[in-house]
């Protein structure tokens, strides 16, 4: 199995329609924004996905930049992470995480026979670029009450703030 069908294994969208989608997102990098380092960890936390998947498939070493994540390869790990905090030890929730994120960016509108790529390339760079509004909307984890502007803080604390205004 490919890295890419293993990818969208792990979050159980690897028999959906929106494969168009999901190819754009793995060909786009990830860039952390310069002014959050702990953003940086989304692109460690891509790079252990490829070592997960190399192990997982008995391979000597993982392929691709380990300088470099996928906006797949992030949202993949982002999802399996909260799977992780949230979830029961037996359960795998991973597929509501990633569609969660899927969803609140606005993406979930373009499955294959209805995919504009340069509207999904205009909402990935807004994401990427933190142009979103300060309570998050069109980023990964809006807010109906934010205590802090969601563009200043790294990812994994906006995570956690949605989660608490949620959950």
């Amino acid at each position: 199995m490919g890295y890419f069908k293993w990818l969208l294994m792990m979050v159980g969208a690897n028999r959906s329609h929106y494969t168009k989608l999901y190819h754009y997102l793995s060909i786009v990098d990830w860039q952390p924004d310069p002014h959050t380092m702990l953003d940086r960890d989304r692109v460690a936390d891509g790079v252990a996905l490829r070592h997960l998947y190399a192990r997982a498939m008995k391979k000597n070493q993982p392929t691709g930049d380990d300088d470099k994540a996928s906006v797949l390869e992030v949202l993949v790990a982002l999802a399996m992470r909260i799977d992780e905090i949230m979830g029961e030890p037996e359960e795998n929730h991973a597929e509501v995480w990633f569609n969660v994120m899927i969803k609140n960016l606005g993406l979930s509108r373009f499955s294959d026979d209805r995919y504009d790529e340069d509207k999904v390339r205009y909402i990935v760079d807004r994401w990427i670029s933190k142009k979103y509004a300060a309570n998050g909307t069109g980023g990964l984890f809006p807010l109906s009450h934010p205590m802090r502007d969601q563009r200043d803080i790294p990812i994994w604390d906006q995570a956690s703030d949605f989660i608490m205004e949620n959950y």
